[in-house]
């Protein structure tokens, strides 16, 4: 009962955000599968927690980004492939910019390899059930989303708790990891502010350092 409250009350924190709407979409598609129990409601929680899903993952890789971007950890290589994008020269030599997609777990393995250079506090398990259920999670929706037959459409029990643990595993995984890179964050700011503050002051040290990287720039 108390970790039933304790989800109610962490519900009602996250109200009207983004992700707080895209959770309560996904309880209140559960709640229809459980009332209704028809494959129409059983389609619809596939489409409403994966549209969580895909939340969870633009939130997380905006935040590692920005986080990389104030920490100056971000290579060329590293925007040019967030940036979603290639390029191509038209016969007529103008360069033209195109959509370069990026699967939805890419992007997660991406991103979380990025954390892990911002952090040595990233920890993230790649190898269990969590991440196989992430996985499947996007065949099933990909069959919803591009159904061929009759079969596509059906949708068991199995293919319902497959969604849930992808959903509640990612969340966990993208909170952790968002965490320790804004302990990261965090202390750089600390930092910065710091030595402005030094700056400022007149010490010697930090004149000295900021003569340093003005003769290094």
């Amino acid at each position: 009962m108390k970790s039933e409250d304790k989800a109610a009350r962490d519900l009602d924190e996250l109200g009207e955000t983004f992700l707080g709407m895209l959770l309560g979409d996904v309880i209140a598609a559960d709640e229809r599968i459980k009332t209704l129990g028809d494959q129409a409601s059983r389609r619809d929680f596939i489409r409403t927690s994966f549209a969580a899903i895909e939340g969870l993952v633009w939130t997380y890789r905006e935040n590692v980004f920005s986080a990389a971007e104030t920490l100056d950890e971000l290579t060329p290589d590293l925007e040019f492939v967030f940036s979603e994008k290639s390029y191509v020269v038209t016969e007529s030599g103008k360069l033209v910019s195109q959509p370069k997609y990026v699967s939805l777990t890419a992007m997660v393995r991406l991103t979380t390899n990025l954390a892990k250079t911002l952090s040595s506090d990233v920890v993230a398990e790649f190898g269990g059930e969590g991440w196989e259920s992430l996985k499947k999670a996007v065949k099933i929706r990909n069959r919803l989303t591009h159904p061929k037959s009759r079969t596509d459409l059906i949708v068991d029990a199995r293919d319902i708790d497959v969604c849930w643990t992808a959903l509640l595993w990612l969340g966990e995984l993208t909170t952790d990891v968002t965490q320790a890179t804004l302990r990261r964050q965090t202390s750089h700011l600390k930092f910065l502010r710091a030595f402005v503050a030094d700056l400022k002051s007149g010490h010697p040290l930090a004149l000295e350092l900021y003569e340093q990287a003005k003769a290094r720039g």
